[in-house]
């Protein structure tokens, strides 16, 4: 414990700067949905670094779905996020510490976990998100159940953020639904990435989701899901398309590469080809 309290203080040292250098938020990132992602760009607003802290399994209830390695890279995706941090939460007031000073941002009306707990009760500053009811992981999971999709996302979800300017290199596209983004769409995208200089992520409509996917499909509608790839490090722009296929979209941005994953059989993708 000595050795990560530590590092987290050379490195907290070495970022310099007060609280509004820092933001730390919590939550286990089961999946990212309205309400973890608002938090995030909250941080992101408040200042200029985010750490992440991962709820570990035992925090979680021993009852995760996804691995604690795969949420703590869902969590390091997103823009903003420089560290990320999980621990049994025996002595994490000493590592949270180390953190210091930092803004702590978070949902004041929903639970935030013990490493969240800790984290409000250490932190310099404070910063309140609006509550976005049936956006929680648990909310989102029995709306998937009871087939009542996409899920409604309250006005109060604020996701819009500006696009980066044009790098130099490769203009590469990829497209998809990306409807519940996992580790896979995120490997997929930081490879398409790797390929160029911008990636450009071309997204489904909800129309052309439900011709595609059933008609309980999308399960989030396309506004959340544009801010949430959006949101990634590796997508400099999202474009939404209302066709079966991005023929008009390709046609339009002519890009250098076009990117398609595994899954996709050669015969769909000829004419993109």
């Amino acid at each position: 414990m000595d050795s990560l309290v530590d590092s987290i203080r050379k490195w907290r040292t070495e970022l310099g700067g007060g609280a509004d250098s820092l933001a730390v938020v919590a939550g286990a990132f089961h999946i990212l949905q309205p309400g973890n992602l608002s938090v995030v760009l909250a941080a992101r607003r408040s200042a200029r670094h985010v750490c992440a802290l991962i709820e570990s399994d035992i925090e979680t209830g021993g009852r995760p779905f996804i691995p604690l390695e795969d949420r703590g890279e869902m969590a390091a995706s997103l823009k903003g996020v420089v560290k990320t941090l999980s621990s049994p939460s025996a002595g994490a007031e000493c590592w949270i510490a180390a953190l210091k000073p930092f803004r702590w941002v978070s949902c004041n009306e929903i639970h935030d976990g013990i490493l969240g707990g800790q984290a409000a009760a250490l932190a310099d500053a404070r910063v309140s998100v609006p509550l976005l009811p049936g956006c929680s992981t648990s909310e989102v999971l029995a709306a998937i159940r009871v087939k009542q999709t996409p899920v409604r996302i309250p006005a109060a979800f604020s996701g819009s953020a500006p696009e980066e300017p044009g790098e130099r290199g490769v203009l590469v596209t990829v497209n998809g639904c990306f409807d519940v983004l996992h580790v896979g769409h995120l490997r997929f995208l930081a490879q398409a990435r790797a390929m160029g200089g911008r990636l450009i992520a071309m997204i489904n409509d909800d129309a052309s989701v439900r011709n595609y996917k059933g008609a309980d499909r999308p399960v989030f509608p396309l506004p959340f899901r544009e801010a949430a790839l959006a949101a990634l490090k590796t997508v400099s722009a999202v474009r939404p398309f209302g066709e079966d296929n991005p023929l008009r979209l390709i046609s339009e941005l002519t890009p250098g590469i076009h990117v398609k994953g595994g899954s996709y059989e050669p015969d769909r993708v000829a004419d993109e080809r």
